[in-house]
């Protein structure tokens, strides 16, 4: 006949067990519902026995009255003691040694430390057996992997022990966003500290990668945290990791590097590992930025070609424009068609080839004159305001050449009777050349000239159609410009919720695109946006990152 180790219950409870019998069998009985329940069932059972016995003795001998029956629990049979009050003193002592034994019985380290060969997750636990440092695992473990499965038995301890802080931290090691749900609900019968802050702010992360709302909650515990205890480790990382997350790339080096000057064994130099590569990521965009932008200048004035590892970049079509403008034959134009194709490419439009090679046909013996007038425009842009200058190069039979003029008066301080003569003019000639990029620039300057008449719900209007031309056009470029006017109205408007809608998905595309300047617009909005919607952590968070980016260059 098979046994279990249920059936050595009776046994046990009989101390009829040897020692490492009896270890087994308590072992067994943490993960064992059925015997857990028995068991206190057998120690209430002798009590009623001890109790009994205790009558007995206690009533006068001559009255001779039985005593009355005992009713047993529903389904059991009573197992009087056979020691009587001896044994029955035993089971009380019995009882209380083995809850003693339940609490105190230790619980490994490798319940905090799951992984054979390193830490599951980047973020960081301050619950004391999962707080010292190990490097971070080689590959990431799924769910089915053994050394991220739960130790069911351990954390039945832990949940008998009421050691809440260490359950949830049992779960959060492991990296399963769904056990994080279960850590958060063990710390939400926590108070406020900087253990449980920072862990809080370890379970948003471990919930929420790549997700802004998770991102900034994990924020605002680990801000908590350290406004209790400045210099607390892991809320300081996990703030490193939240505003990584965020895309706060250089507040984020900045944080990990006064991590790595604390000192910590392991963490500080993970730390300083961390900072350097945030740091050179962030010293690349800028300097891949500037050197587009210069490239795209130089390209104008001189007609040398951007290095090609340029072209792709969504700001060499700002420059493209003006150095058709500015070719003084047609074997120069005919020069830019690959790089209208590979402009066009990142579209997945035409109208970079068509405009080349519509160009390239028209008659230079004319067109030369108005493109050196225009090049000399575009290197001294208050010469716009002169009227008589602007009137030549409309006149000049040139569309393209004509319409960068009347942008350059638009975007300058010409009296408001000349941009609005000027902004007609845009518009008539913009429609008629079938590039979105135009039809968007003439619904911003439309825009604008809506605003400046106090007009924000026609100017929002208008913006939003330029916004929509932009992004079905993908034109990264110009949606950037649009996205940031957008926002400026909505905040006039005191629509916060838009304003933060529209910022964070133009600063998606800015990152995208690679354009450090507007990255940098948008981060200043972002923090304006956040102040206003009263999260104070969150504004101060894109104000520490502007101020950082603001150092390497301003916005154009």
């Amino acid at each position: 006949m098979t046994t279990t180790p249920c059936d050595k219950l009776e046994r046990f409870f009989d101390g009829e067990l040897s020692p490492a019998e009896a270890e087994a069998f308590r072992e067994h009985l943490i993960s064992c519902d059925k015997c857990d329940q028995r068991l206190g069932e057998l120690f209430q059972l002798d009590v009623i026995g001890f109790r009994h016995s205790q009558l007995v003795k206690a009533r006068p001998p001559e009255l001779k009255v039985a005593p009355p029956p005992v009713e047993p629990p529903p389904g059991n049979v009573i197992r009087f003691p056979r020691r009587a009050a001896a044994v029955a003193a035993a089971a009380l002592s019995m009882a209380a040694a083995l809850v003693l034994v339940l609490r105190t019985t230790p619980v490994p380290d490798s319940v905090w430390q799951p992984g054979s060969d390193g830490r599951l997750t980047d973020a960081r636990s301050a619950f004391p057996a999962a707080r010292a440092h190990r490097p971070l695992a080689q590959r990431m473990l799924g769910p089915g992997d053994g050394a991220a499965k739960l130790p069911l038995e351990q954390l039945r301890k832990l949940e008998k022990r009421g050691d809440t802080f260490g359950l949830a931290a049992a779960y959060l090691v492991r990296g399963q966003p769904s056990l994080a749900d279960n850590a958060l609900a063990e710390l939400g019968t926590l108070g406020e500290g900087p253990d449980f802050d920072s862990e809080r702010a370890y379970a948003h992360l471990v919930r929420g990668s790549g997700d802004q709302g998770e991102m900034e909650d994990a924020l605002r515990f680990a801000e908590r945290a350290l406004a209790a205890s400045p210099r607390h480790g892991p809320a300081l990382w996990n703030k490193a990791l939240a505003l990584h997350g965020l895309g706060l790339t250089l507040y984020a080096a900045r944080t990990f590097g006064e991590i790595a000057q604390a000192g910590e064994p392991g963490w500080a130099q993970e730390a300083q590992l961390r900072a350097d590569q945030h740091q050179k990521h962030a010293d690349q965009e800028w300097k891949q930025w500037k050197a587009a932008n210069e490239a795209g200048e130089a390209w104008v004035t001189s007609g040398v070609l951007p290095d090609r590892a340029f072209w792709p970049r969504p700001v060499l079509r700002r420059y493209f424009y003006d150095a058709v403008r500015t070719r003084t034959s047609a074997a120069e134009v005919d020069a830019l068609l690959p790089m209208a194709r590979e402009l066009d490419s990142a579209t997945g439009g035409t109208a970079l080839q068509r405009y080349v090679e519509r160009t390239a046909k028209r008659d230079f013996n004319q067109r030369s004159s108005a493109a050196r007038q225009y090049l000399q425009l575009v290197q001294h842009p208050a010469d716009a305001n002169d009227p008589a200058r602007i009137a030549r190069l409309t006149a000049s039979g040139e569309d393209d050449i004509a319409i960068g003029a009347l942008d350059l008066v638009l975007q300058g301080t010409a009296g408001d009777a000349e941009k609005k003569q000027a902004l007609r003019a845009f518009e008539d000639r913009a429609h008629a050349l079938g590039d979105p990029w135009f039809d968007a620039l003439a619904l911003t300057h439309r825009a604008r000239a809506l605003r400046d008449a106090g007009d924000l719900p026609g100017a929002r209007a208008a913006l939003e159609q330029a916004l929509k031309a932009s992004r079905e056009a993908r034109l990264d470029y110009r949606y950037l410009d649009v996205a940031i006017e957008l926002t400026n109205v909505q905040l006039a408007q005191s629509d916060l919720e838009a304003a933060h809608s529209t910022a964070t998905e133009a600063w998606k595309v800015a990152s995208r695109a690679g354009n450090w300047s507007r990255e940098l617009q948008l981060v200043q909005d972002l923090s304006q946006v956040a102040k206003l919607r009263n999260h104070p952590v969150l504004a101060r968070a894109f104000l520490e990152e502007a101020q950082e980016r603001a150092q390497k260059a301003p916005p154009q």
